[in-house]
């Protein structure tokens, strides 16, 4: 009975032993079959990971052409660039070369037309001295102060007719005679204010000498006309306006001297000392204004002393004005 137990627990231990055994072969079985599946995994992994790797680089290899084909472009682009900056700076320093040669050309271009005109006026002015020595028959007759002062009526007269026959448009003709206007009627009425009144207000002191101080109250009126036209462009709406009005002053001032003041002129003075109040007139030329002065005294001794100063000052300005017309007229 003993021995039956002992043989039924021997069976018992070695079954338990073979089925720890085939346990543990089915563990290890498991593992190596867990173990292939890993591996293959990887496999798998790695030659998956192999073909992007692949693709990377074959990608890589055709976009490389492209990028080296824009890298080339814009090298291209940055060499183009540069080249067209140094040719800007050049054509730069090549236009400033131009302008500044152009600039001298003009300033000796207008230096040489100022000089010319100096030397025009000049010739003018000494015309003008032998023409006054002279009558209109040739003969050696010097004119006498009335006769001075007709013929600058008559130019004045002369060119407001000018003013009238040119185009609205055209600026230029007209500033330019308006500005010999002002010039020529400045002159008249600083030579008759320094010789010609003063000499017919001290014959006429025992009479009525309204007349004279009704003359110089036109011409303070004939001289603030001048002043605002001076600094008025051509295109301003009421240009031509002042100057119709300046004309029509001009008109009244002349009629009264011409049909009044000088018939009693011609009775209060001899022959002899109208033309020598002639030759005064055209002396004093020289020192007279060429531009308008309307709150500078218009009686002596003030006139005397602003025509002094005033005078040089107004050549300067013309000459400065003529300058500046003669560049513009080269430079455009």
């Amino acid at each position: 009975m003993a021995n039956q137990t002992s043989t039924i627990r021997k069976k018992a231990t070695a079954a338990k032993t073979a089925a720890k055994k085939t346990a543990a072969k089915k563990t290890a079985a498991k593992k190596t079959a867990a173990k292939q599946t890993g591996g293959r995994r990887t496999a798998v992994k790695k030659a998956a990971s192999t073909t992007k790797t692949a693709a990377k680089k074959t990608a890589a290899k055709k976009t490389s052409p492209s990028k080296a084909s824009a890298s080339k472009a814009s090298a291209k682009k940055a060499a183009s660039t540069t080249k067209a900056a140094t040719k800007t700076k050049a054509a730069t320093k090549t236009a400033a070369s131009t302008t500044q040669t152009a600039t001298k050309k003009a300033a000796k271009r207008a230096a040489s037309t100022t000089k010319a005109a100096s030397t025009s006026a000049a010739r003018k002015t000494s015309a003008k001295k032998t023409s006054a020595k002279k009558t209109g028959s040739g003969s050696n007759e010097r004119p006498d102060a009335i006769a001075v002062l007709k013929a600058d009526h008559e130019r004045v007269s002369k060119l407001f007719a000018k003013f009238e026959g040119l185009g609205d448009q055209a600026h230029t003709s007209r500033e330019a005679t308006v500005a010999t206007i002002i010039e020529e009627l400045s002159v008249h009425a600083g030579i008759e204010e320094t010789v010609f009144y003063p000499a017919v207000r001290e014959r006429f002191a025992t009479r009525d000498e309204a007349i004279v101080l009704e003359a110089l109250e036109e011409h303070h009126l004939v001289k603030v006309t001048l002043n605002e036209l001076e600094s008025l462009p051509s295109q301003h709406e009421r240009y031509t306006a002042k100057v119709t009005v300046l004309r029509e002053l001009v008109d009244h001032h002349v009629e009264e001297e011409e049909t009044e003041l000088f018939k009693q002129v011609r009775a209060a003075f001899t022959k002899s000392e109208l033309v020598e109040l002639g030759n005064e007139l055209n002396a004093a030329r020289s020192s007279a204004p060429t531009r308008p002065h309307p709150i500078a005294p218009d009686t002596p001794p003030g006139n005397l002393v602003s025509n002094v100063v005033a005078a040089p000052l107004d050549a300067a300005a013309d000459l400065t004005a003529r300058a500046a017309k003669a560049v513009r007229g080269v430079m455009s």
